[in-house]
């Protein structure tokens, strides 16, 4: 199976398991992708791609976060799993803001476990230091809630 094949089956999987529409991105200017557009059981839109023929990523507005190669399965799995748990509500976005524009400088993607927050991945937009004026967290199926 192609890295394109393999990409198209996993994508195709996440919109099923969640019963959600997934749109086909033709347009894009990587190998695949596709996305899966704010509705019913998603309060987003969230782009996924496959590009460099191992590279698989999620686009969010507030975040980007990519995983390879994706012919390693563990790193398969971990992709699937945050993709599952932003869907599911099980993920969140632990957005730090350093009150010099509208979108956050720094982005965690934590998974709930035993009621603990668990780090999964972090963005950084740009480089800021000092310390977040505002921290939130941003989940599917949740309203945002101040930290």
């Amino acid at each position: 199976m192609t890295p394109v094949d393999r990409a198209r089956a996993v994508f195709s999987d996440i919109g099923a398991r969640h019963k959600l529409a997934i749109e086909w991105d033709n347009s894009a200017s990587v190998e695949l992708a596709c996305w899966i557009r704010k509705q019913p059981g998603l309060d987003w839109d969230l782009w996924l791609n496959l590009q460099n023929e191992d590279e698989v990523g999620i686009q969010h507005d507030l975040f980007t976060a990519e995983w390879f190669p994706i012919t390693d399965p563990t790193e398969e799995a971990a992709f699937v799993a945050v993709v599952d748990g932003l869907i599911s509500g099980d993920v969140r976005l632990r957005c730090m803001y350093s009150g010099h524009g509208g979108l956050p400088c720094r982005v965690d993607l934590e998974q709930i476990s035993e009621a603990t927050w668990r780090l999964l991945f972090t963005y950084h937009r740009g480089l800021y230091v000092g310390r977040a004026e505002l921290i939130e967290a941003v989940r599917n199926g949740h309203p945002t809630e101040a930290l």
